[in-house]
């Protein structure tokens, strides 16, 4: 998820915007393992109000045993 925001922040700003403007983001992942990591990231780029946010999960069996804190 850093690496990726990192790229989309570039591009942002390139284009004359920022990820302040991201209005909305679709993620999928092929395990669930990695789900709680990318929204602690995503929280970080966005501490306040955060953009609507939809993920999928393939495969998922069992939710990532862990306390949220992106929350």
């Amino acid at each position: 998820m850093r690496y990726v925001l990192k790229n989309v922040a570039a591009i942002c700003e390139a284009t004359g915007t920022s990820l302040e403007n991201v209005v909305r983001r679709a993620c999928f992942h092929d395990r669930g393992d990695s789900f709680a990591e990318g929204m602690d990231e995503w929280a970080v780029h966005f501490p306040g109000l955060k953009p609507v946010s939809t993920t999928i999960i393939v495969g998922l069996r069992t939710y990532p045993a862990r306390t949220p804190s992106w929350t």
